[in-house]
C-alpha cells in the first residue's frame, strides 16, 4: 500500500519525535516507523517507510496481522497512517510567510517538511501528554 503526502514533507524529520518513545508502543528507527493500529475490529502492525522525496513525498505501508485484510481494510490503514503523520496538512502558505521573517526563515529552512504527528485516538493523545510530562 502506498500513500502520498502534501509537499513539502520530510518523513525522517517528522518521525524523529518517535525515536525516544516507548518502543513497545511505537518505534522509529533506521527510517522505518512501526506501530500497532486498529483497522475496524482488527489489529495490525503497520510499518511505514519513505519511498519519495521531500518535494514528491510518498510512503510505503506494510501491514502484518493474523487476520485476512480486505481492500477496504488496507484503504483504512492508509487513511490512519495519513492521519497519524498529518500528511494532508499543507505547509506551503506557512513556508511563504516564513520567508518574510529572518528568524522564521532560518527555522523553516532547518525544519523544512516537518509536520507534527497526531494520534489515532483521543485517549492515546491524553495518555501521551500525561506520560510525556
Amino acid at each position: 500500500v502506498f500513500v502520498k503526502a502534501s509537499p513539502p514533507y520530510n518523513f525522517d524529520l517528522s518521525g524523529q519525535i518517535f525515536v525516544n518513545g516507548d518502543p513497545q508502543v511505537r518505534r522509529f528507527e533506521k527510517g522505518t516507523f512501526r506501530q500497532v493500529i486498529r483497522i475496524g475490529d482488527k489489529l495490525a502492525q503497520v510499518s511505514v517507510e519513505s519511498v519519495g522525496t521531500v518535494e514528491k513525498p510518498r510512503l510505503s505501508i506494510g501491514l502484518k496481522t493474523n487476520c485476512k485484510l480486505t481492500e477496504a481494510d488496507k484503504e483504512n490503514a492508509a487513511k490512519t497512517v495519513s492521519h497519524i503523520f498529518n500528511l494532508s496538512f499543507d505547509l506551503t502558505s506557512f513556508c511563504k510567510e516564513a520567508e518574510n521573517d529572518k528568524t522564521m526563515q532560518f527555522l523553516s529552512r532547518k525544519l523544512y517538511g516537518l509536520k507534527s504527528p497526531m494520534t489515532q485516538f483521543a485517549f492515546e493523545a491524553l495518555v501521551d501528554s500525561i506520560v510525556e510530562q
